[in-house]
């Protein structure tokens, strides 16, 4: 027996052997596959599950997911034609969290889970809703709802205890009676009440609102566990958003648009085709992506910005097993957490279970098997060629250097003459820096490196034509060295018993001027520390077996329980995943991958000031790339004492019992912990914290913190996202450091005695960067008249640039392209005329500014007044008239006093008669009566007239003939001295002048 068992150890070391000699081996299209490989000859018709992609929503726990994309490829065409991509999703039934509770209906949209549902109650049936008597379906409206709460975590709420849900709403316990075990719940929106019933043990308190066209559902259902000790004991909450989200027939999602919804399912699918072009991404549908590679037959997979927290946790989870999908290969082809060669369509990575048909829940010994090739990974600063690189759990490792070769620098190391392989040694090292971005540094800089390196730039040497660089360990010089344009600074050491180089820098290009510079251009540094995989070495519960100078095999050396609901580490960051479900479900995840892995940190948010007695609000966020995300299931312990769990917004309350000192720390597994102090505010100054207007990756600078009259304050402890960075010195000042990855980051400086102080930092990416650091805005600005705004825009940046700098007012836009160095300033102008009153801004570089313009006053025309007026002006005018004429009358009569009294009022008449119309039987009338001896008086008094009198004007001669015929016209009374004929006598000249003058 012992010789068959030797024979066979031989066996299986032999073929460890051959896999380990064997280059990277050309990746078979294994089932579950998220990337599709045209030199793979796969399917052109492909389809995409929850089970192998994880962009689309998978409930592990419960089995449970509901969408799917099929695409046909058109591969020759790099496209997808019309309607050839089609995303599908049917709801299902799914368990709540408190489980007695039965079933609801949900569905997966766009990567999510939403509320379809519910189904009406059936007593014992779980596929049922226990809680409502009706068939409800958000699909047949083409709506879908949010779930925003399903917990079946315990709370425990004193009397007045509250405990705060989404939306605003809150739920409250008082009234208390142990002996019946009832009290009053009282749910609240907003500081509202909205509902308020008298609840008893193990009772299901309900709300419901009228939602659209749906009809009055449950929005919100609250399970009361029991009254004990004083304490309200609730172990189940659902909730629901009261927004819908539409998925009518119509809407578009990016390249898709939805063409099918019924009680049951989605259907969405492409109205355009689909380009596939090289070395480009395209949007799908929302977070869902197609990432094509750059090669020259059409290779791609689908990547997604993760959006649920089950998807931040594990981002590259591999393919999950389960009873209906027993794959037990997972390579780089449908675990994006390991590395496949696109250009080669090779893994370098695979984790197999060498056990035949469905798996129990244990893995046996030397059952399971990991397998890494070491390949040539380019430096980022792409001069340097390439060094050999190795993954172990998809996390990259140095393995050595490889001699230069000028025919083959590609695929060479430039800074090296020997193939330093600490591999087949038995090491490998972290990769710490790989940079190939080109910075700027002014003489006398202090670049920081990893490890307590610092690589000062000393002086010029050479007529400045070399750099004289000296590097530092904990501020110990250890190399010095002068550098010229185009040429290596190398520094080697001893890394698991190999010296090779540990760092190496590239300077290109030295400047000596009033501001001598040096130029960097790629930097690579790997760790002294190196990971020992001789052969016999464990990591975690995978040992090493076979140890070569291309490859590593690992196997395991324990059986491995996969026990329900936990997380298994195999070796470093690679691990499994196993669904808490009585199903045995799981997957291998990379946590170094991963958003929220082990060295993630989390931010724990208080409020600045804190008041004895106060409720406030926690809130616990984790870091995802440059950003913060609300973490939901964090655990918070105030004074080391949990209070409970974060829910979906990664809130939770607290209540401030006395004055003190508050340690607030939160907690999830596979992410870092964090603790921020706080202390109940005693009315103080609030301490203010002075940091420089622009902050750069990786830059140092100094913090000062002071009160409120601008004097520095010692002893101040002053935190950034909650982690403690130091404590103010004498002068109230902290060196800080700044992060290399740029961001916005929160501020708080807290001490007894005074209000806590809060500011953001906002870390700007390393290179040029513009702003504006001067201007001026008018001070007295009217609307519709031209403001003139000068300002000053300087490169505050790393780096010398151009750029196009525009600046936006209410109704204009300008374009200004401007080229500046580090430091240096442009100054402009900028004109425009303000249209409305109030604040009005202007934009530039990201930058708003704000001027208050004023309403340009109105004239009023009072034309009721000048209407007024006018008539008053009129008559005023006519009066005077009337006056100037009655003058001249009266000095005429004094020049002709024997002129008759009646013949005075005559001319008067006349004067009425020329302003008001004549009277012409007054007329005849006054004629008529002239008696023959004012007719002889006439006539006298016509042969007295000079001929200045004759010169009468035409409009006086008709009158006076008029009057004449009027006479004339009357027949002669018995005593006339005209002939029988009835004609008057011809009169004499003379005699006619004195008529028209007596007429006049």
């Amino acid at each position: 027996m012992i010789k068959k068992m030797k024979y066979l150890s031989l066996f299986v070391l032999l073929g460890l052997l051959i896999a380990a000699f064997a280059a990277p081996a050309a990746a078979a299209a294994i089932k579950g596959s998220n990337v599709w490989d045209q030199d793979q000859s796969m399917a052109t018709t492909y389809t995409w599950t929850p089970a192998m992609y994880s962009g689309l929503w998978y409930d592990y726990d419960n089995g449970v997911y509901t969408e799917n994309i099929t695409m046909t490829i058109a591969a020759s065409d790099r496209q997808i034609n019309v309607n050839n991509t089609e995303y599908i999703t049917e709801y299902q039934n799914i368990r709540f969290a408190y489980s007695d509770w039965g079933s609801y209906r949900v569905i997966g949209w766009l990567g999510e889970p939403y509320f379809a549902g519910y189904t009406r109650s059936s007593s014992g049936n779980n596929s049922t809703t226990q809680f409502t008597s009706s068939n409800i379906s958000t699909l047949s409206d083409e709506r879908i709802y949010p779930i925003l709460m399903n917990t079946d975590d315990e709370i425990s709420l004193s009397s007045g205890g509250k405990h705060t849900l989404e939306n605003g709403y809150n739920i409250t316990v008082s009234d208390f009676n142990e002996s019946s075990g009832k009290f009053t719940l009282t749910l609240q929106k907003n500081g509202n009440t909205v509902l308020e019933e008298n609840v008893s043990n193990n009772t299901t308190f309900v709300y419901e609102k009228s939602l659209d066209d749906i009809g009055t559902i449950p929005v919100i259902a609250v399970h009361v566990k029991n009254l004990s000790s004083s304490k309200a004991v609730i172990n189940g909450i659902f909730q629901i958003s009261e927004s819908s989200t539409d998925v009518s027939v119509g809407k578009s999602v990016n390249a898709m648009e939805v063409t099918k919804v019924n009680d049951t399912a989605i259907v969405m699918k492409n109205p355009s085709r689909i380009k596939l072009n090289r070395d480009s991404t395209v949007t799908l549908m929302d977070h869902i992506k197609i990432e094509v590679k750059d090669t020259s037959k059409l290779k791609f997979e689908l990547i997604s910005d993760p959006k649920t927290d089950t998807e931040k946790t594990y981002p590259d989870r591999g393919m999950v097993y389960s009873s209906s999908n027993t794959n037990k290969s997972w390579n780089g082809m449908n675990f994006p957490g390991f590395t496949y060669d696109y250009n080669n369509s090779t893994e370098t990575e695979n984790l197999s279970i060498d056990v035949s048909g469905t798996l129990s829940r244990s893995i046996s010994a030397k059952q399971l098997m990991y397998t890494t090739n070491a390949y040539n990974e380019t430096f980022n600063y792409s001069d340097w060629g390439s060094y050999q690189a190795i993954n172990l759990g998809g996390d990259n490792y140095f393995a050595g250097y490889l001699k230069y070769n000028s025919s083959n620098k590609n695929n060479t190391t430039n800074f090296t003459d020997s193939n330093d392989s600490i591999l087949k040694d038995g090491s490998v090292s972290k990769v710490l820096i790989n940079n190939g971005t080109e910075k700027q540094y002014s003489v006398g800089s202090n670049i920081s490196l990893q490890d307590g390196y610092t690589l000062q730039i000393s002086n010029l040497t050479s007529n400045g034509s070399k750099a004289n660089l000296i590097l530092k360990k904990d501020g110990t010089s250890v190399k010095e060295s002068s550098v010229s344009s185009g040429e290596n600074f190398v520094y080697e050491a001893s890394v698991g018993g190999t010296v090779v180089p540990i760092i190496a820098v590239r300077v290109t290009n030295v400047f000596e001027g009033t501001s001598s510079v040096v130029k960097i251009g790629g930097i690579f540094q790997i760790s002294t520390s190196a990971t020992d995989v001789g052969s016999g070495t464990k990591l975690g519960n995978m040992q090493v077996e076979y140890t070569g100078s291309t490859a590593l095999i690992f196997v395991n050396t324990n059986a491995i329980n996969l026990t329900s609901g936990t997380n298994i580490t195999l070796m470093e960051n690679l691990s499994l995943h196993v669904a808490d479900s009585d199903s045995l479900r799981f997957f291998p995840f990379n946590q170094s991958a991963g958003n929220n892995s082990s060295t993630s940190s989390l931010r724990i948010e208080v409020p600045d000031t804190i008041y004895p007695n106060d409720n406030i609000t926690i809130v616990v966020s984790y870091r995802d790339g440059s950003s913060w995300e609300v973490l939901s299931g964090a655990t918070v312990k105030v004074n080391n004492s949990s209070i409970g769990t974060t829910n979906f917004s990664g809130a939770i309350s607290f209540t401030v019992n006395s004055a003190g000192t508050y340690e607030f720390k939160a907690e999830k597994s596979g992410y870092s912990s964090v603790t921020v102090s706080k202390s109940t505010s005693e009315g103080g100054d609030e301490l203010q914290i002075v940091i420089p207007d622009f902050i750069f990756a990786e830059d140092s600078f100094r913090l000062y913190v002071t009160d409120e009259n601008n004097t520095n304050v010692t002893g101040v402890g002053v935190y950034k996202d909650g982690g403690h960075i130091g404590t103010t010195n004498d002068n109230g000042m902290i060196n800080v450091t700044a992060d290399s990855t740029p961001g916005t980051y929160k501020l708080t400086a807290n001490k007894t005695g005074y209000a806590t102080g809060s500011k953001e930092m906002i870390v700007l990416e390393y290179g040029p960067y513009f702003a504006v650091t001067n201007i001026t805005l008018p001070e007295d600005a009217i609307t519709g008249k031209t403001v003139k705004i000068a300002l000053t825009i300087e490169n505050v940046g790393k780096e010398k640039d151009t750029q196009n700098i525009t600046i936006v007012a209410e109704n204009k836009t300008e374009t200004k392209k401007l080229t500046l160095d580090t430091g240096e300033t442009k100054n402009l102008t900028f004109s425009f005329k303000p249209e409305t009153s109030g604040n009005s801004s202007i934009e530039v570089t990201n930058q708003t500014f704000t001027f208050e313009v004023t309403e340009k006053e109105k004239i009023e025309i009072p034309w009721k007044w000048i209407l007024v007026g006018g008539i008053i002006l009129i008559l005023i005018v006519g009066a005077i008239l009337a006056l100037m004429y009655y003058k001249e009358m009266e000095e005429e009569e004094k020049k002709n006093p024997k002129r008759p009294v009646k013949g005075k009022e005559t001319e008067s008449k006349g004067f009425l008669s020329g302003l008001f119309g004549s009277d012409s039987k007054t007329d005849k009338s006054k004629t008529k009566s002239a008696s023959p001896a004012s007719k002889t008086a006439s006539k006298q008094t016509a042969k007295q007239t000079t001929s200045k009198s004759a010169a009468s004007s035409k409009p006086a001669q008709k009158t006076t003939q008029s009057a004449s015929q009027s006479t004339a016209s009357k027949p002669k009374s018995s005593g006339s001295r005209f002939s029988s004929s009835n004609k008057a006598p011809e009169l004499k000249n003379s005699q006619k002048k004195a008529r028209k003058d007596e007429k006049k």
